[in-house]
């Protein structure tokens, strides 16, 4: 995530009467939106479970190309690894100093696998713990500030 981005969240949330003007920009600023990809396209979802107490972040990448160079891919991939990373680290920043919840769980690394309906698919997941009466402010900051779509059931 840019320093800008992260700036930017900071100041709506520790001033909510400029959330009006900040979430338009921030929406058309989600981090996966700018992530520099070539041979794919990446998505971030989220899914609140155990009754509003626990977050569900995952973050994939589907290869878009049936032919591709090792090395190309193998790039990308390092690149997707590092950014999904680094969005799950800045989650668990906001969840914290926003008192929204805490971080239990993140991969160290990606998953891949090949199947015939995406040449590769990628995964990264993590969860958070939710604070009691926070599940509407994550639901807003997943959907407002990080560009994420629900994953329904």
């Amino acid at each position: 995530m840019s320093d800008l981005r992260g700036n930017l969240i900071r100041l709506a949330h520790a001033n909510p009467e400029l959330r009006k003007d900040l979430i338009p920009l921030l929406k058309q600023a989600n981090p996966i939106r700018h992530w520099k990809l070539k041979k794919g396209v990446a998505h971030i979802r989220y899914r609140i479970e155990s009754g509003g107490k626990r977050l569900l972040v995952l973050i994939s990448y589907r290869g878009n190309k049936d032919r591709v160079l090792i090395s190309d891919l193998a790039q990308e991939l390092t690149y997707v690894e590092n950014e999904a990373k680094g969005t799950a680290k800045t989650l668990s920043s906001l969840m914290s100093q926003g008192s929204l919840g805490l971080q239990t769980f993140s991969m160290d690394s990606v998953e891949a696998e090949f199947d015939s309906k995406y040449p590769i698919l990628v995964r990264h997941s993590s969860y958070y713990e939710i604070f009691d009466g926070k599940e509407e402010t994550v639901r807003g900051m997943m959907e407002n500030l990080m560009g994420a779509s629900e994953l329904k059931r």
